[in-house]
């Protein structure tokens, strides 16, 4: 829905890849709980996608705003 803003959730990003595994895993639940919206997974470093590139799919896709959500756990 290029109307709306697109939600995106940005993580560190790890050298373990069961720490990208768990954080996809929130999201797919974010998204499971919230069909209409679009909902993307990004990270900051060391895991793709990067978040700029997130942020320009995003504009790419019609979108105007999108509301960037910390996923920065310990």
């Amino acid at each position: 829905m290029p109307g709306n803003p697109a939600l995106v959730a940005v993580a560190h990003g790890s050298r373990d890849p069961r720490s990208a595994a768990t954080v996809a895993a929130l999201v797919a639940e974010v998204r499971r709980q919230r069909p209409g919206l679009d909902v993307r997974l990004s990270f900051l470093d060391l895991s793709a996608p990067r978040l700029p590139d997130v942020l320009d799919g995003v504009a790419a896709d019609g979108h105007r705003h999108a509301v960037v959500v910390p996923l920065l756990l310990g």
